[in-house]
């Protein structure tokens, strides 16, 4: 009996075997699914975990965010309270920025050689280019992080940009506005977490 596999593009069904989509014709290289509904057995045990890539979760897209927040947040406060213990208050403010500093270094460091931050390295997601491979830092660095970020320095616009930036991941494919500059998505990390999230 064939497995079914489905188009990365279209959504359609397909046979293992395939190379192309009879529907759109896009080759079947790398075949994205939902993450499997824990409840609906059925679907999830047709699942072929060697040629399909699970999309992750908005609530571990979610979690992951609000982790690399409260480190961010720790690297900031830390290094500036240490130095205001000490010196009772000179140069909080420089060592709060070094403590930024090197947050973010070691953050791109990841994106650029794992394509996870630490809090997606936690929650066991990584960002993937569209075609399956890894982006570097120019993808997962600039054009996911920098271009948004820029446009959320300016007032109003800037704000409304990144908003509805976060709310595209309630969109199907779950790509939201930095996905799509940078042709990136996320996905679970391994085949042993992708079984566990069906128990």
């Amino acid at each position: 009996m064939q497995n079914q596999i489905y188009c990365k593009e279209c959504g359609n069904k397909s046979n293992e075997f395939d190379k192309f989509c009879k529907v759109c014709g896009v080759e079947l290289n790398i075949n994205l699914v939902e993450e499997p509904n824990i409840s609906n057995e059925e679907n999830s045990s047709t699942i072929d975990y060697e040629h399909e890539a699970i999309l992750a979760s908005r609530s571990k897209r979610l979690i992951a965010k609000i982790i690399d927040i409260v480190l961010l947040f720790i690297t900031i406060v830390i290094p500036a309270l240490t130095v205001l213990f000490i010196l009772g208050g000179g140069g909080s403010i420089l060592a709060a920025l070094i403590g930024l500093l090197f947050y973010f270094i070691y953050q791109y460091y990841l994106l650029s050689t794992t394509s996870q931050t630490l809090g997606k390295k936690y929650m066991n997601i990584k960002i993937i280019k569209k075609d399956g491979s890894y982006g570097g830092f120019f993808t997962n660095v600039v054009l996911r992080d920098w271009i948004i970020g820029i446009i959320g320095l300016f007032p109003f616009v800037g704000w409304v940009v990144k908003i509805v930036d976060i709310l595209f991941v309630f969109r199907n494919d779950r790509r939201c506005i930095h996905d799509m500059i940078a042709n990136t998505m996320v996905i679970i990390n391994n085949e042993i977490d992708d079984r566990n999230d069906l128990r």
